[in-house]
Formats: structure tokens, sequence, C-alpha cells
């Protein structure tokens, strides 16, 4: 219950890190914290963002961007994201 209790404290990326193990779910990119921090404040609503690879970064864009366009080659991953 204590440790349930510290998790609050932390930003979503590391206690979604540390207590997740699934990108999806944490909706983040594999970057660097200060990486992630920089990009929530700099991607805005007017902006396409486009990249290679989908997963946790694919939804942290999806909710910030005008549009995303990201290449995936795995079609059951792409399904999943």
């Amino acid at each position: 219950m204590r440790l349930l209790a510290c998790t609050r404290l932390l930003p979503k990326y590391v206690a979604d890190r540390i207590f997740s193990r699934s990108p999806l779910k944490a909706e983040l990119p594999w970057f660097c914290y200060d990486a992630i921090e920089f990009l929530q404040g700099w991607v805005g609503a007017e902006m396409v963002v486009y990249e290679y690879g989908s997963g946790g970064s694919t939804l942290f864009f999806a909710h910030r961007a005008k549009r995303l366009v990201s290449i995936e080659d795995h079609p059951g991953w792409a399904e999943l994201v």
C-alpha cells in the first residue's frame, strides 16, 4: 500500500516505466526523460509529426499533434497500436 501511495509523487513517465512493462500503456516514447519533458512542451496542436516505428511514441504524439504519420513494418503491431 505504501508503494502505491509513493507513485502519486512520481512523474507519470517514471511511474509507468517502473510499474508498467507496456510502452502502449504508458503512452510515452522510449526517450530519455529530458527529451520527453521537452517534447511535452514543444509539440503543439498545429504540428504534423512523422515517425518511423510505432508504439508508445505514436500515442504520445497523437494526443499532442494536429496530424501523425507513423511508418510501421509489422502489421500485427500496427493494428495493436
